[in-house]
């Protein structure tokens, strides 16, 4: 059961491997308006979703282009 556990949780870490963790502050107001942009029907229900939006737009705002990471290649397993 162990081993299943581990194997699971590679894979969840492998699936996400292209973000990378930032930690900053934001004041309680930007805090109590994401919460509140969550709670509303039909919007995305992660704060980190909005965040990462909003920089998105702040750098196209500032005529820089965001490239996509290259994809790697699973290598091929051998039979």
């Amino acid at each position: 059961m162990a081993t299943l556990t581990g194997m699971a949780n590679r894979h969840i870490l492998c699936a996400v491997s292209h973000l990378r963790r930032y930690t900053f502050w934001i004041d309680d107001a930007q805090g109590a308006a994401l919460k509140e942009l969550v709670q509303r029907p039909g919007e995305e229900s992660a704060e980190s979703f909005h965040v990462r939006q909003a920089i998105r737009e702040y750098l196209e705002r500032k005529g820089i282009t965001v490239k996509a990471a290259p994809r790697r290649v699973q290598p091929r397993r051998k039979a």
